[in-house]
């Protein structure tokens, strides 16, 4: 009877037990658990698939032994990994979390673990060690992708900032000296009147596309200090110093906008630009909000964007006019971007192009004037 009793007090225990060993047999962790002496007392079957070890074989073994005859060699610096391993052994005071890097064979395949060791301080096997080796070669790859990508950026950002200082310094001294004289050839009358327009037009054309290029290369884009800013105003102001002809706009919107009044600013002028640009001089250009007030568009009357080119139109160097640079529209990207504006193109109402921006941080209604 009371063996009955003593046995039927075991299977809870015994239970715990076999489930605990099934979970870690079928456990992608390699396991060791090592008695006070360092010796092998049990493996799991993720010991096998990483070190080509046979549990059965290995039970009893010392592990310091292991180490340096069965084991160091897979690994890309073995004398290190033994190294580390063995000084465990040697205080077993401390917990011990490294990075190795197994070899290339037929079982590892350049996989990378990570050894994580501490000491048993209770139960049959105190004194002892436990060590765990988890494979971590997802993780590493996508680190080592990370890190790749990182050195690009910064390898594209300084052939960028080189590029920009030739810009800066190389380009704009030739403009300069040219557009002072022509200035001169004015004054004097040497010249027709139209071919220094010519001139002029094409030299500021010029002086315009180095700030572009500036401005993508610099990434001078970014949102810098934000304020309360009135839309209409902003938008009202910087028609006045576009080249527009006589384009007509129409504001519609009373409101104020969380922005950067400077990037607000350019992504007006290259989006009046490009209206004019394309809808040519008697081209209707249109501020307005949404019905839901998410925001505000920028549309005209002109011929549009075809749906498929839409996708692209924000492309560095992408435009349909012979002498366009492509970069007015990337740039209003950009400053949306830094904004954490949405931005959509899509068919204005009369036609023609609709620049719609969304998530716009919408403050109230603007000031009575």
């Amino acid at each position: 009877m009371e063996s009955g009793d003593e046995n039927h007090q075991r299977t809870p225990d015994a239970d715990r037990v076999s489930l605990l060993t099934d979970v870690l047999n079928t456990s992608a962790v390699a396991t060791f658990i090592l008695d006070e002496t360092f010796t092998v007392v049990w493996a799991n079957e993720a010991v096998e698939k990483y070190f080509d070890l046979d549990r059965d074989t290995i039970l009893g073994t010392d592990k310091r032994e292991l180490v340096t005859e069965k084991i160091q060699h897979r690994f890309a610096h073995p004398d290190r990994f033994a190294e580390r391993v063995l000084a465990t052994y040697d205080t077993n005071s401390y917990v011990e979390n490294f990075e190795c890097r197994l070899s290339h064979s037929s079982l590892t395949d350049n996989r990378w673990l990570e050894h994580w060791s501490q000491p048993i301080n209770s139960g049959p096997y105190e004194g002892g060690r436990i060590e765990h080796y988890t494979d971590i070669t997802d993780h590493k790859q996508r680190e080592q992708d990370l890190e790749r990508r990182r050195r690009e950026l910064e390898h594209q950002t300084e052939r960028l900032e080189n590029f920009a200082s030739v810009l800066s310094h190389d380009l704009r001294t030739p403009l300069y000296t040219a557009q002072t004289y022509t200035g001169v050839l004015r004054e004097n009358g040497n010249a027709d009147d139209e071919v220094v327009a010519e001139i002029e037009q094409a030299l500021d054309r010029a002086d315009a596309l180095i700030d572009d290029v500036l401005t993508l290369a610099r990434e001078d884009t970014s949102v810098i200090d934000a304020t309360t800013v009135d839309l209409a105003a902003v938008a009202e102001k910087v028609w006045e110093t576009v080249r527009t002809q006589t384009a007509t706009l129409t504001v519609d919107v009373e409101c104020m906008v969380t922005a950067d009044e400077r990037q607000l600013i350019r992504l007006f002028e290259n989006l009046f630009q490009n209206a004019v640009e394309h809808g040519g001089d008697r081209v209707l250009v249109r501020v307005s909000q949404p019905n839901d007030d998410d925001g505000f568009s920028v549309a005209d009357d002109g011929p549009g964007i075809p749906a498929e080119e839409r996708d692209r139109v924000f492309e560095w160097t992408y435009s349909t006019l012979e002498d366009g640079t492509g970069f007015g529209l990337a740039i209003v990207r950009q400053i949306a971007d830094s904004h954490g504006w949405k931005t959509t193109v899509t068919e204005s109402k009369d036609g023609g192009a609709r620049f719609e921006f969304r998530n716009v941080d919408m403050v109230a209604e603007s000031p009575p004037p």
